[in-house]
């Protein structure tokens, strides 16, 4: 469906479950079908995996779109420019089309060095453009030809996804010292009630509302590329990318 958008399966399923998504971000929705149900179990196992093959480029997202060559594929996280440098150089909807001389295959190499620090110009760098005609398509990073195949999901499944798994178990041990920490803080009583909300899954996001019956749309009102659960608010949005990358955090 990712690959194949304009086929009558991919249309069918989109006008039903992702109409303002991708299958990566949709929500199960209510009273899903047995066949949808089963596509998105493996929703987490396509993230890990997909990547978009660069084309023309003129509808992916620098920030949010999985194009960067790495495992799991991600978007530019670091940008060189301050929030008072920017000048109106990058923006929230920032286009990779924009990082390429226009016309031709390459990249603006003076653009990419003005904009990102030196390992993200070399990691972006590595990537070859397709032609300018041909649009961008989704391959897959754990085969050499670049598709899926059930072998190696397989492995990714059982080698990098429940490896990566056993760790948050590991982790999620340790999560009481985070709330002591929040408590601890030197800092006004309401971010520390903010923090708390963020790690108590308590923030009054799209998804949540729609959880309590008090919203019926999860999808998130910035972006409207998915639902906006705790995670997308604070990091996987486009907005919320661009400010990340102008902190200096």
């Amino acid at each position: 469906m990712a690959a194949y958008k304009d086929s009558l399966l991919a249309r069918i399923f989109k006008a039903r479950y992702f109409a303002k998504a991708d299958p990566f971000s949709a929500t199960l929705g209510s009273r899903p079908s047995y066949a949808w149900r089963s596509i998105h179990s493996a929703q987490r196992l396509m993230r890990q995996g997909a990547r978009v093959v660069i084309g023309n480029s003129h509808h992916n997202n620098v920030w949010q779109e999985q194009w960067v060559e790495c495992k799991p594929a991600r978007g530019v996280q670091k940008t060189n420019l301050s929030l008072g440098q920017n000048e109106g150089l990058v923006s929230s909807d920032m286009k990779v089309a924009e990082l390429l001389i226009e016309g031709t295959r390459e990249w603006n190499r003076l653009l990419l060095e003005r904009l990102f620090p030196q390992d993200e110009v070399e990691q972006i760098e590595k990537i070859r453009p397709g032609g300018t005609l041909s649009d961008d398509v989704y391959g897959w990073e754990y085969t050499k030809t670049g598709l899926y195949n059930v072998k190696s999901g397989y492995w990714v499944q059982k080698n990098v996804l429940e490896g990566n798994m056993a760790q948050v178990q590991v982790s999620q041990l340790s999560i009481d010292s985070l709330y002591q920490a929040i408590w601890q803080t030197k800092t006004s009583s309401k971010i520390q009630h903010f923090l708390w909300k963020c790690l108590s899954n308590s923030l009054p996001t799209a998804e949540n509302m729609t959880h309590r019956h008090i919203a019926k749309d999860a999808s998130c009102p910035r972006c409207d590329s998915g639902p906006e659960l705790e995670n997308h608010l604070l990091f996987q949005c486009p907005y919320a990318r661009f400010i990340w990358t102008l902190s200096p955090i």
